[in-house]
Parts: structure tokens; C-alpha cells; sequence
């Protein structure tokens, strides 16, 4: 956790990197579409603009997504499919 956050608002963040990732995840297996965009993300996780960007840049930054720059959508990668594994055991623990 981050020494200026809440651990609530360490929460809601991983929170929404786990929302983010998934929707991605949801729109690179449906049918043909191969990925997310930043408004697919937008509309998903209901996030702003500015919102939405700021965690893709984490995400990209953190190799969790990837972006196709000829399409500019979005793919989650294995180290992505890795933190929502953690996230949700993780979840789980504190849930029990």
C-alpha cells in the first residue's frame, strides 16, 4: 500500500485494475473484436477519460495489458491473467 493511501482506497484500486482487466479480457475472447479499447473500458468499469487512461498507462506499464498500436485495443497478458488469479484468491481469503 502506498504510504499516502487509505488501505479503502488501496482497495478500490487494485479494485479497478481487476474491473479493467477483466473487461479487456471479455472483449480480446468474444467473437472477432480482439480486444478493448479505452471506450470499451470507459463504459465497462464506468470510469472517465481521464480515469480509464490513467490505469491503462499502469497496466501497460506493468505489463499486464498490451496495446495494438495499428488497432489500438488492448489484450490482457499472462502476468495480467496472474493478477486477477491473485486478486481473486485474494478476495477470497478475506471473504471466508
Amino acid at each position: 500500500m502506498l504510504l499516502n493511501q487509505s488501505p479503502k482506497m488501496a482497495r478500490k484500486h487494485t479494485e479497478n485494475k481487476a474491473l479493467i482487466l477483466e473487461a479487456i479480457r471479455a472483449y480480446g475472447t468474444v467473437g472477432a473484436r480482439g480486444g478493448a479499447t479505452t471506450l470499451n473500458v470507459m463504459y465497462e468499469v464506468y470510469l472517465s477519460y481521464d480515469q480509464a487512461r490513467h490505469y491503462l498507462i499502469e497496466l501497460l506499464q506493468g505489463r499486464m495489458i498490451e496495446r495494438d498500436v495499428g488497432t489500438k485495443k488492448y489484450m490482457v497478458t499472462e502476468k495480467g491473467i496472474q493478477y486477477l488469479t491473485a486478486y481473486y484468491d485474494l478476495d477470497n481469503i478475506v471473504s471466508n
